[in-house]
């Protein structure tokens, strides 16, 4: 950071920092405004939604709960505590609310920095419109953190207090949304911190510590939540059915069965727990998922994934995130000042995505999205800008602007339609019965827009078998009607209409053949605009045969004889 600046350099700060930050913050309006007006805003994954379901209980949810598992518990409950208000929920208003406080400080920070608001008006609204449009609380996360940062360096090179207090709730509000995407972030923008004042000043040292208390307070809070008895079964698993479903380990076994097979395991269980079924102590068993993690070898692990870090840096040319890493490298070209501190940034970067991959976890935009983004704005404040340059860096902001639009009004027409769809699906489904859900079957973010009426949201109950299923306010804990649980019906009953497709019922078919010598009957198969749902019980191995009810020994996705006729089993 330059250590001293000409008064040529220094933007002033106007007669009143105060005039100024209400103007930026009718400047930080405008691409809100316009974004909400011109589109219907839809959540970018599933994951917001079941945070809203679990706050607000309904959907996959029996009761509210400030557990939201990927967000602070503090969070949770913090949106627990506020009322429904014109019919939408409040985990969606305050997400947008704290996107554009990040938008609100970016745009000052930049804009008090550059002496252009021009340019902090385009580069934002270039950078927040797909959030805007389709928010997600990893991205949102990102982009408070950066902004906090932003405000750490206009403290460094200004002098206010009011900034500094500012970048402490953004920061503090992207450790709560999500505590991991914020220590990436902080990685990613270490480059740019001020360290000689760190070391010299005291009101940036009282800020440091009191964030590290706040931040450690925050995380011990959540710790404990998770520590009680209730939380036990999700504890124990959901860490080793991570390496599974969002690391890949699957195909690390594909080419081990001994390794299988010496943990009582089978492929197919396996494939089971890669594709969220939790409900069976044949697949997911703790104890011996956690010894076959055991006899995995870390160097083996990552040379099976060298071809997903090659994916993983092909994914940079994600047409989402080219107009914003053309926009770094203009910056790195026309800020001279922060040429080093830019390319240590974007070396971290790259080395932090390339191990990401290495251990498994694939291309993931949420997770980059706001980290180029960080190094967008950051290298804007690293350095002086002369006049010329703040005009060629607002008209290409102005080109990414226009190109952002363009591809997210393709994306979000192809949302409503999608939503068109699945709201007619909906209307052939029984209000108030129990659905089980499988996976992403149901595509969630088309039927739970963020607006969504929390009355009729309210209407439908789903059985998810996913992330969520072990935490004790799960409908996937379901007891009742005399059953003990999913496989307790499937085995001594039936159970409610399950949303998969054939691949999924062809592994539930084979885990009844391997653990419990018993097949799938289809009882009846509806089909929908977007999904299908399956009506199953079981029966023994032996009477199955007797009554040649099935076509192969193994089911294979094929469907019984004594399937009801076609006219029963297909709703269109």
């Amino acid at each position: 950071m330059e250590s001293a600046m000409t008064d040529d350099q220094r933007p002033s700060l106007g007669r009143s920092s105060r005039r100024e930050i209400v103007f930026t913050g009718f400047f930080a309006a405008l691409p809100f405004t316009v974004s909400l007006v011109a589109w219907r805003p839809y959540w970018q994954t599933n994951d917001d939604i079941a945070m809203s379901m679990v706050v607000h209980g309904y959907g996959i949810s029996a009761y509210p709960s400030a557990g939201l598992v990927f967000s602070n518990v503090i969070y949770g409950w913090i949106v627990g505590h506020f009322p429904v208000l014109f019919d939408i929920f409040p985990y969606s208003v305050l997400s947008l609310a704290l996107l554009f406080a990040a938008a609100w400080g970016t745009v000052y920070f930049v804009s008090e920095w550059t002496g252009c608001r021009a340019l902090a008006l385009t580069m934002v609204s270039a950078l927040f419109l797909p959030a805007i449009v389709f928010p997600q609380f990893s991205v949102l996360a990102g982009l408070l953190t950066c902004a906090g940062i932003a405000g750490i360096l206009h403290y460094a090179h200004r002098g206010a207090r009011g900034s500094l207090a500012i970048s402490a709730i953004l920061l503090l509000l992207g450790f709560l949304v999500r505590e991991q995407q914020f220590y990436l972030v902080m990685l990613v923008g270490m480059p740019f911190l001020p360290y000689r004042a760190f070391l010299g000043d005291r009101k940036l040292q009282v800020f440091l510590a009191a964030a590290i208390c706040l931040a450690g307070a925050a995380g011990v809070v959540d710790h404990a939540y998770y520590r009680q008895p209730d939380w036990d079964e999700y504890r124990e698993l959901n860490l080793l059915r991570a390496a599974f479903t969002d690391y890949g380990g699957a195909g690390y076994f594909r080419t081990r069965p001994e390794l299988l097979a010496a943990c009582g395991f089978t492929w197919n269980d396996i494939e089971l727990v890669t594709h969220w079924f939790f409900a069976d102590q044949n697949t997911a068993d703790p104890v011996r998922l956690s010894a076959l993690l055991g006899q995995v070898r870390v160097a083996d692990w990552t040379l099976e994934n060298l071809g997903n870090v090659r994916t993983t840096f092909s994914g940079l040319a994600n047409r989402s995130l080219l107009p914003l890493i053309a926009l770094v490298i203009m910056s790195f070209t026309l800020v001279p000042g922060a040429r080093n501190r830019t390319l240590i940034s974007g070396g971290v970067f790259c080395v932090t995505i390339g191990v990401i991959g290495a251990f498994g976890r694939p291309w993931a935009q949420r997770v980059y999205y706001p980290l180029v983004g960080s190094i967008l704005v950051l290298t804007l404040m690293g350095g002086r800008i002369r006049s010329a340059g703040r005009e060629i860096l607002t008209a290409a902001a102005g080109i990414a602007l226009v190109f952002v639009a363009a591809m997210t009004q393709t994306a979000n027409a192809g949302m409503i339609r999608n939503e068109a769809r699945i709201a007619e699906d909906f209307t052939r489904l029984d209000e108030g019965r129990l659905y089980i859900v499988w996976g992403a079957v149901l595509d969630y973010e088309a039927a739970y827009p963020v607006f969504v009426s929390a009355v009729k949201a309210k209407n439908y109950r789903w059985f998810a078998l996913g992330a969520f299923s072990p935490a004790p306010y799960a409908k996937a804990q379901w007891r009742e009607e005399g059953c003990r649980g999913l496989m307790d019906c499937l085995l001594n009953g039936s159970s409610p209409p399950i949303m998969a497709n054939d691949e999924l019922m062809t592994l539930l078919g084979r885990l009844m053949e391997e653990h419990y010598s018993r097949r799938l009957v289809m009882r009846a198969v509806r089909q929908f605009n977007t999904f299908r749902t399956y009506e199953i019980s079981t029966t023994r191995l032996d009477d199955a045969w007797n009554r040649n009810t099935m076509t192969s020994p193994s089911w294979g996705g094929k469907y019984p004889a004594d399937l009801p006729a076609a006219s029963n089993r297909t709703a269109r």
